[in-house]
C-alpha cells in the first residue's frame, strides 16, 4: 500500500468514526429545537447547531466521566477515536512485501537475471475501496466548489463598480451601524438574482442592477446592513469551513441536514441582527424587502457557493417572516441557560468514555479469585503504553522492558484483554485494541492459564473473525497450558461458514487477512500445543494445500513441530528457490523455526548481497527472526540501512532491534536514520536507539 492509500485511509477512520459518534448530537439538537420552537431566538439555536460542526472537526474525543459512551461500556470502554492509526507491526507473522529495483546479482543461490521478476499485483480490500470511494467523493464536491468559486471569479471581471455617492454613503452608514471596519466594496451586474457578498480577502457587495432599478435608499439600507452583519459575523470563512465540514463527511445524510439548518438559522441571526438596529416600525418594511427580493429571485442558490447572498431560497423565507413578526431580543437568563446547555451536550456528546472502566466479563469463569483484584491492576494509561511498547517499539531491550511490567500487573490485567479482543470498535480502533491484547497474552505466556476457557468460548461462540483470530493467536501465546483449546482450534482449520469481518468487511475474506489469518494463527497455535494437538494432524494436512501460502506455510511448520521433524530439508529447498516470491514466503517458513533455524544463518547472509529488493529485505527478517549469531548478523545488515528502498531499511531495522544490546555497533547508522524521510524508519530508530544505546540516544536528542 503506498503512503497516499495509507493516509486517506486513515482520515477515513477518523471522519467514519467522528461522523458515527456525533450522530447522536445531531438528533439530540434535531429534538431540542423542534421541543423549544420559537422560545429559542436565533442565537441561541445557532449556538447549539454550531455542536455539530466543532464535534465533526474534532481530531480526538477526549475522555470524559460524563460521557453517553460510559453507558454502553461494551462497546466504548477501549474504544479510542483518534486521527493517527497505529499500523501493525512489521514484526508480525506475514510481512508486507514491497516492490523493489528488479534483477538480483548471482550468488550461490540460482537467483534469476535482471528482468525476470514479475511483481505479484495486490488487489484492493474493501477497506481500501471504501476510503477511496469516500475520497473520490470529497474530491467531487471540492471541483464542484471550486468551480462554482471560479465561475463567481469571472463573473466579477465584468461587473461595474459602484461610484455613485448616494449609494455609497448607504453602505458607510451601515458599516458604522454594524460596527464594521473592513473595507467593502460595491459592485452591481446582471448574473446574481439577489444581493450577496463574495471574496475572503476582498469582500465585495455585489447588487443585481434589477435590485437597484426596483429598491428605494431606505430598502437598500437594509440589504445592506444584513449582508454587512455577515460581513461582521466572517461568515464567509465560516461557509467555506462548513463546506469542507460537508466534504469529508458527505456519507451521512444527517450532517448534510444539519448543516443546512445551521446554514438556515445563520440568515436568522443576521435578520435578528439587523431588526436590533431597527426601530419596531421599521421592521416591517425590512420584511417587505425580503420579499421583493424573494419575488425577483429567478434562480435559487446552488449548493456549495462561496458567495452568501440575503436570499438564497424560498423555502427558508416563511421561517425569517415569522421570526421578524415575533422578534424579541434574547434574556441574560435564557442566554446563560443556553451557554449551559450547550456545554453540558458538549460534555457528554463530544467526549468518549473514560478507559478506566473496563466492562466485566460475561463468562462465570472470569468472576474467580484470579480475574478480580482487590484494587485496580495498573494505570489504564501505563498499562496501555507498555502494551504498545511491546508490540510496536521494535526494540529488544524495550520490549523487555515492557514485558516485566506486564508480568509486573500480572492476571489482573485479563478482563481488560478479554474486552479488548470482545470490543465492538470500529475495525481499525479495534485492530488497535486487538494488537494489544495480543501483546498481552505473549509476555503472560503460561501465566494467563486462567484466561482459557473464556477463550475458548470467543472462539466457539463469537462470529466474528477478527475477535476468533486474535483469540487463537492469544492460546497459541499461552502455549501447552491452553491444550483444551486443541478442537475448537482444529474447526478453525476448517473452511468455515457465517463469519462475519468488522464493519465494512463484513463477510469477506481477503488475501491478507480475514479467515486467512485465523487458519494461519488456529495452526500456528496447533504447532505449539505439543503431543495434545497430535488429533488434528489430518487437518493440519488439509490446511498445507490452502489456497494461501502463509496458511500453507503455518500448517507445514505446525506439522513438522508435532513430528519432531528437522528444518534443513526447508534450507534447501530455499537454496533451490530462484523465484523472489516463492523465496521469500520459503524464507518466512524457515525463520518460523526461530532459533532452531540457525543452520540458515550462512546463506541468508548470503542473500544480503543481491540487489532484489524483496530477498533483501526478507533476508534481513528472516535473520531477525533467528536471532543467533549477532556477531556476523549485525556487521551484514548494517550496510542495508542505507539502501534506497524503504522496505529494506524497515526490515534491517527490525532485524537489529531484535539482537538488542549485541548489535551496539549498529548505533551510528542507526543514529543516521533518526533523519529518514520515513516516519515509521524514524519511529523504529528511535526505538532501537534508545534500547541498544541509551548514551547514543541521549546524545541525538532521542527521549
Amino acid at each position: 500500500m503506498n503512503g497516499f492509500t495509507a493516509l486517506s485511509e486513515r482520515v477515513f477512520n477518523w471522519a467514519w468514526t467522528t461522523s458515527v459518534h456525533v450522530t447522536p448530537l445531531i438528533v439530540l439538537v434535531f429534538l431540542i429545537q423542534k421541543l423549544s420552537g420559537r422560545r429559542l431566538t436565533p442565537g441561541l439555536r445557532y449556538a447549539l447547531g454550531c455542536l455539530v460542526p466543532v464535534g465533526l472537526l474534532l481530531p480526538v474525543m477526549p475522555a470524559s466521566p460524563l460521557s453517553l459512551g460510559n453507558l454502553f461500556p461494551a462497546s466504548s470502554t477501549v474504544e479510542k477515536h483518534v486521527l493517527v492509526s497505529i499500523p501493525v507491526s512489521i514484526s508480525a507473522s506475514v510481512p508486507v512485501l514491497a516492490e523493489g529495483p528488479p534483477g538480483l546479482v548471482r550468488g550461490t543461490a540460482r537467483f534469476p537475471a535482471k528482468g525476470q521478476v514479475r511483481a505479484t499485483p495486490r488487489s484492493l480490500s474493501a477497506h481500501e475501496a471504501a476510503s477511496l470511494v469516500w475520497l473520490s467523493g470529497c474530491l467531487c464536491l471540492l471541483v464542484t466548489a471550486v468551480w462554482r468559486h471560479r465561475r463567481w471569479q469571472v463573473s466579477l471581471k465584468g461587473a461595474k463598480s459602484i461610484t455613485e455617492p448616494g449609494i455609497l454613503g448607504l453602505l458607510e452608514r451601515a458599516k458604522i451601524s454594524m460596527q464594521v471596519q473592513r473595507p467593502v466594496a460595491l459592485a452591481s451586474m446582471d448574473r446574481p438574482s439577489s444581493p450577496a457578498i463574495f471574496g475572503l480577502c476582498r469582500v465585495r457587495l455585489v447588487l443585481p442592477e434589477m435590485v437597484l432599478r426596483q429598491l428605494g435608499p431606505s430598502e437598500l439600507q437594509l440589504v445592506f446592513l444584513h449582508e454587512l452583519a455577515h460581513v461582521k459575523r466572517n461568515d464567509l470563512l465560516q461557509n467555506w469551513l462548513l463546506m469542507g465540514v460537508q466534504f469529508v463527511h458527505w456519507f451521512n445524510p444527517l450532517v448534510w441536514v444539519a448543516l443546512h439548518r445551521l446554514r438556515a438559522d445563520r440568515e436568522l441571526v443576521c435578520d435578528a441582527m439587523v431588526l436590533q438596529k431597527l426601530e419596531p416600525v421599521e421592521r416591517i418594511g425590512y420584511g417587505r424587502v425580503l420579499l421583493k427580493l424573494l419575488e425577483s429571485l429567478s434562480v435559487e442558490r446552488p449548493p456549495f457557493s462561496s458567495a452568501i447572498p440575503v436570499v438564497s431560497s424560498r423555502s427558508e423565507i416563511q421561517t425569517r417572516m415569522i421570526m421578524i413578526k415575533n422578534h424579541r431580543e434574547s434574556s441574560g437568563a435564557a442566554r446563560f441557560a443556553t451557554a449551559a446547555l450547550v456545554t453540558v451536550l458538549g460534555c457528554v456528546t463530544l467526549t468518549r468514555a473514560r478507559e478506566d472502566q473496563p466492562a466485566p466479563a460475561k463468562d462465570p469463569e472470569l468472576s474467580g479469585q484470579s480475574f478480580v483484584p482487590a484494587k485496580p491492576a495498573a494505570a489504564p494509561e501505563r498499562l496501555r503504553f507498555w502494551l504498545e511498547q511491546y508490540a510496536m517499539s521494535g526494540s529488544a531491550e524495550l520490549e523487555r522492558q515492557a514485558q516485566t511490567a506486564i508480568r509486573q500487573i500480572g492476571t489482573n490485567a485479563i478482563p481488560i484483554y478479554l474486552s479488548m479482543i470482545s470490543t465492538n470498535a470500529p475495525h481499525d480502533s479495534a485492530e488497535q485494541y486487538h494488537q494489544m491484547a495480543r501483546a498481552g497474552f505473549s509476555a503472560l505466556g503460561p501465566a494467563a492459564r486462567p484466561a482459557v476457557p473464556a477463550l475458548v468460548d470467543l472462539l466457539n461462540n463469537n462470529d466474528d473473525v477478527d475477535v476468533r483470530s486474535t483469540t487463537a493467536f492469544c492460546l497459541g501465546a499461552i502455549g501447552p497450558m491452553a491444550h483444551e483449546a486443541v478442537p475448537a482450534l482444529t474447526k478453525c482449520l476448517r473452511n468455515v461458514v457465517n463469519v462475519n469481518y468488522s464493519g465494512i468487511y463484513k463477510g469477506y475474506d481477503f488475501g491478507y487477512g480475514g479467515l486467512g489469518f485465523l487458519k494461519e494463527r488456529a495452526a500456528t497455535a496447533l504447532g505449539i500445543m505439543g503431543p495434545a494437538a497430535e488429533p488434528a494432524i489430518p487437518i493440519l494436512m488439509l490446511a498445507t494445500n490452502d489456497k494461501r501460502w502463509y496458511v500453507r506455510n503455518a500448517a507445514r511448520v505446525a506439522l513438522m513441530r508435532l513430528r519432531g521433524e528437522s528444518v534443513l530439508p526447508l534450507i534447501e529447498e530455499l537454496k533451490d528457490t530462484s523465484d523472489p516470491i516463492s523465496w521469500y514466503q520459503r524464507a518466512m517458513l524457515v525463520s518460523d523455526f526461530g532459533t532452531n533455524a540457525e543452520p540458515a544463518i550462512p546463506f541468508l547472509i548470503s542473500a544480503l548481497g543481491t540487489s532484489n529488493a524483496i530477498i533483501l529485505g526478507h533476508a534481513a527478517l528472516a535473520l531477525g527472526k533467528i536471532n543467533r549469531e549477532p556477531s556476523v548478523c549485525v556487521p551484514a545488515l548494517i550496510p542495508l540501512l542505507s539502501s534506497a528502498d524503504v522496505s529494506t531499511r524497515q526490515k534491517s531495522l527490525y532485524a537489529l532491534g531484535q539482537f538488542g544490546k549485541a548489535s551496539r555497533e549498529a548505533a551510528p547508522a542507526i543514529t543516521r536514520c533518526l533523519g529518514d524521510s520515513d516516519p515509521w524508519v524514524r519511529m523504529q530508530a528511535t526505538n532501537i536507539l534508545k534500547g541498544i544505546d541509551p548514551t547514543a540516544a541521549a546524545k541525538a536528542g532521542v527521549r
